[in-house]
């Protein structure tokens, strides 16, 4: 379809799409899940562990950690957004999507300082640290 320079598909309805045997699909889901939970559990994925702000580390030391608006590609204060930082000050649970073995979304905690009085938040996989870094 690239050679044809087609660039998207947009598909507009207000139908549903069903499932051909959704009780396979349900199946093969928990299935898969349940075995993923299984291999992962002695070793949970970074994700799980310290949700999405995990991803500083590699973006910072590859100079890709989207900074100032992506102006530059490193952030002088890294360290204090990353993953294992950020679980060990602020982290109450995971808080994962529905049916997702990967739970990197967080509920955090802010237990003292200006902001304490924001007890609580939830932080998704779609919050990033970057989204932190333009100033």
């Amino acid at each position: 379809m690239g050679s044809k320079n087609l660039k998207a598909v947009v598909v507009h309805g207000e139908g549903e799409v069903s499932l051909a045997d959704p009780s396979a699909f349900k199946a093969a889901n928990a299935k898969y899940r349940d075995a993923f939970k299984a291999k992962t559990r002695d070793n949970p994925p970074p994700l799980r562990t310290h949700g999405t702000a995990i991803t500083v580390v590699g973006t910072q030391s590859h100079g890709v950690f989207p900074t100032r608006n992506f102006q530059q590609g490193t952030f002088e204060g890294w360290e204090s957004i990353y993953g294992e930082t950020l679980t060990k000050k602020y982290l109450v649970r995971a808080k994962p999507c529905f049916s997702c073995p990967i739970a990197c979304g967080r509920v955090t905690r802010i237990p003292d300082g200006p902001f304490q009085a924001r007890a609580k938040g939830r932080n998704t996989r779609r919050s990033t640290p970057w989204d932190r870094t333009a100033a």
